[in-house]
């Protein structure tokens, strides 16, 4: 069976790390590739994406690469075989959440990077019940990315595109998947652009906080597996 090209989309502040499982298991019937985002704008951060990926591509984005794959579809509608947004808020900026990033902005500039994820973001990250492991690795992530990079993602954040125009445009299967817990990026969210989607399945995984791939991993490989190879 020939492999399809998928691409993959990691979060603020994640890496490669955040999709370790799925890869590992994805790799029997996909040609995987994590795009890193490192451009202080969504609209940047896609045009990154197409000039790295093959001519036509399955395409997963988690959190603000779920944002970054809504405009790739903008951008090239046509390369885009499947899409898969995983934790996503496809809605402009609420003012307190730009006030937030632009908190975090300065706190990285002024020498408290390393306080940021641990003591600000990951409370509201993952589920109440989720192993203190998975903390870890979400602290490891962001200290690896580094705070240049937070700097421009959360730039791009702040002046992010309204996803929903596109959304509604949308020919592609699509596969819509959040955390039942997500506090981040909520089910109403995806129930809602479930709405909008002209074929789209909708996964809502238990158990789960906003880090899905991370704190329930086999439901997640299961879902983007199922997604792949549907018709």
């Amino acid at each position: 069976m020939k492999k399809i090209p998928l691409i993959l989309l990691p979060g603020t502040l994640c890496d490669d790390t955040m999709w370790e499982f799925q890869l590992n298991k994805l790799k029997k019937i996909a040609d995987c590739k994590v795009i890193s985002l490192q451009r202080d704008s969504i609209e940047e951060m896609a045009k990154d994406v197409l000039e790295q990926a093959p001519d036509r591509f399955a395409l997963a984005g988690f959190s603000m690469g779920g944002n970054v794959a809504i405009e790739v579809v903008k951008q090239a509608p046509k390369r885009v075989l499947k899409l898969a947004l995983m934790d996503i808020n496809p809605n402009p900026p609420r003012l307190e959440q730009i006030e937030g990033w632009k908190k975090f902005i300065g706190m990285a500039r002024e020498g408290n990077f390393s306080s940021i994820t641990p003591h600000y973001l990951l409370p509201n990250m993952v589920s109440p019940n989720a192993e203190d492991q998975i903390s870890s690795t979400i602290i490891k992530m962001a200290e690896h990315i580094g705070k240049d990079t937070m700097i421009k993602q959360m730039t791009a954040l702040i002046n992010r595109p309204d996803g929903r125009k596109t959304l509604r445009e949308v020919e592609c299967p699509t596969l819509l998947l959040t955390g039942e817990e997500d506090a981040l990026c909520t089910t109403d969210m995806h129930k809602e652009m479930n709405k909008h989607l002209s074929h789209s399945e909708l996964v809502i995984i238990k158990s789960s906080g906003h880090m899905t791939t991370l704190e329930q991993p086999e439901a997640v490989y299961s879902a983007l597996h199922n997604w792949l190879l549907n018709k």
